[in-house]
């Protein structure tokens, strides 16, 4: 088991690094990968947000709301697992759809902030393709 994790995420850091050769402003662009490789990256995101801080990211999935300030991409399988991303707008021209999307598209900026002593990851977005 362990061994399989292992080579599941080697498989996504190789497979990260060849999806964005073909861009040069793209560090990362997982919008046309399936929903597993996605979760894998998500989920490194999270656990090692320094191997991706400042990397551009082009992702898919769905924008949701919690009906305040909060904005999430998320994205979950018919099988057992969810992915979720917090998102801001990467300026004050932008703004966020007025109702949920599925399925879309964003380029954005990947950082951190710090609450209550935790490093918590988010997408800085760019643009909404």
């Amino acid at each position: 088991m362990k061994l399989k994790m292992i080579a599941t995420f080697v498989l996504v850091i190789l497979c990260t690094f060849i999806t964005a050769c073909g861009s040069s402003n793209i560090d990362h662009d997982l919008s046309t990968t399936g929903f597993q490789f996605r979760y894998e990256v998500v989920t490194n995101m999270k656990e090692n947000p320094k191997n991706y801080k400042n990397k551009t990211i082009k992702i898919k999935g769905d924008l949701k709301s919690n009906g305040s300030a909060y904005y999430y991409l998320t994205e979950t399988d018919n099988v057992c697992c969810t992915w979720k991303l917090e998102v801001k707008l990467g300026n004050d021209k932008m703004v966020f759809p007025t109702e949920n999307k599925d399925g879309i598209i964003v380029v954005g900026e990947f950082s951190t902030y710090t609450k209550n002593n935790v490093e918590k990851p988010y997408l800085k977005i760019t643009e909404f393709v």
